[in-house]
């Protein structure tokens, strides 16, 4: 027996869309306060300074070529989070940079992509490569222990990589300590 979940073996065994199942989860875990108040301070050390998430959507966009998987809305209907959820699906032709495009420029905001960290060796450069290609000089942070990978692009647009594993002990955590078992 393997150390696999039982809802990783579920997803791997009868799904052909891990990455929109990942993301719906998430997605649940965060209508409870703990995870949701944790996740956005996770994201505030990454980011700091993001306008109030007030409401998060998922799979939402016109474009079916660059829809995001979560996106974080502010008071004002502006995206300023954007999550894509990673295992080993190749990036699309639009990611990361009409992602990143279409993020205001006159506020803090963030894409944020979740993977397996056996996939960081990989992404992490895909995504500075296209970057850089498509004309976005990108700053690499240096990185906190390895949890996450951080590049600035300008100073309201940063790109980020985190694994699953690091996130989801952090909202684990905090689900935890509130008691909040359904999240947990």
């Amino acid at each position: 027996m393997s150390n696999q979940s039982l809802f990783g073996h579920i997803v791997a065994r009868f799904s052909n869309q891990q990455e929109n199942l990942a993301t719906e989860s998430l997605h649940y875990i965060l209508q409870q306060r703990s995870a949701r108040e944790a996740f956005l301070s996770f994201v505030d050390q990454l980011a700091p300074g993001l306008n109030p998430i007030t409401r998060f959507e998922t799979q939402s966009g016109t474009d079916k070529s660059a829809r995001p998987d979560m996106v974080g809305k502010d008071a004002d209907g502006k995206p300023v989070l954007v999550v894509e959820a990673k295992f080993w699906a190749s990036l699309t032709d639009q990611q990361p940079v009409a992602y990143i495009n279409a993020l205001p420029e006159d506020r803090g905001a963030i894409l944020l992509f979740v993977a397996p960290e056996k996939r960081f060796a990989t992404l992490w450069p895909e995504l500075v490569r296209r970057c850089t290609e498509a004309g976005r000089e990108i700053a690499i942070e240096a990185p906190d222990g390895g949890a996450w990978k951080i590049g600035k692009l300008t100073d309201s647009r940063t790109l980020a990589l985190t694994s699953w594993r690091v996130l989801l002990a952090y909202l684990l955590q905090a689900a935890e300590a509130n008691g909040e078992l359904t999240a947990a």
